[in-house]
């Protein structure tokens, strides 16, 4: 999923492919989600040694204002309940 906006620790994020286009984004395309009640992790490609590190909300790179340099997100949930999010940057 990639995420589109940010604010007050939540992010939205939708399935559709921004790369494409960013129109048609509706309800049944996006979710919203409070980071801090997962375990972030954050892959940073632009790291040579460690890529995988702890992350945080910080962390995040929004469509808004990155377009198409968001953050790509991976989120488990078990039992609606949050367990972990993998972020891409």
């Amino acid at each position: 999923m990639s995420t589109i906006n940010k604010k007050d620790g939540i992010i939205k994020v939708t399935t559709q492919n921004l790369r494409e286009s960013d129109e048609g984004i509706t309800l049944e395309n996006t979710e919203s989600y409070v980071v801090g009640q997962f375990k972030v992790s954050l892959y940073d490609s632009s790291k040579t040694n460690q890529k995988v590190s702890a992350g945080s909300y910080d962390d995040i790179k929004d469509y808004k204002h990155f377009g198409n340099e968001c953050t790509k997100v991976v989120v488990q949930v078990g039992y609606g309940v949050p367990r972990s999010m993998i972020l891409y940057n």
